[in-house]
């Protein structure tokens, strides 16, 4: 009997396509731990998502500053976002009759 030929060409990249000598498909198999439909909806779900700081390069972290004909800053609040041990504050700012004139971008603390 012939060696089976196994290709993992860039056309199959959710894993393994066997083939006889002749070409013909003898099956495929998926590299371990891949997802497939039953362990995706039984809670072994894996990802790869890292939530990364707000503050970091790679995001956009922008302040914003809304015209007003009262731009005093009379009153703040601070939002904060904590992410594992890391702490982040974005400070919103108030004018006298209550207006918000600006918000801040995320600093950490």
């Amino acid at each position: 009997m012939a060696q089976a030929i196994r290709s993992t060409s860039d056309l199959t990249k959710h894993g393994e396509i066997v083939l006889n000598p002749d070409g013909t498909n003898i099956g495929s198999s998926l590299p371990t731990g891949a997802a497939t439909s039953d362990n995706q909806t039984n809670g072994n779900q894996q990802t790869k998502i890292k939530e990364t700081a707000p503050t970091d390069t790679t995001k956009v972290n922008a302040s914003l500053t809304i015209s007003n004909l009262d731009m005093v800053v009379a009153s703040t609040q601070i939002i904060t976002m904590t992410i594992g041990l890391n702490s982040y504050n974005k400070t919103i700012s108030y004018n006298a009759i209550g207006d918000v004139i600006s918000v801040s971008s995320w600093v950490a603390v």
